[in-house]
């Protein structure tokens, strides 16, 4: 997706965005959590 400015962004995506880049952190955290064992 290309960097728009977040004002041109519809709420429903912005919250989008937001929910899958939490998941995306979730996953880091979860994978290290895993490379760790």
């Amino acid at each position: 997706m290309a960097g728009r400015p977040e004002g041109l962004l519809s709420d429903s995506e912005k919250m989008e965005s937001r929910a899958r880049r939490r998941w995306g952190f979730m996953m880091v955290l979860l994978s290290g959590q895993y490379g760790l064992k």
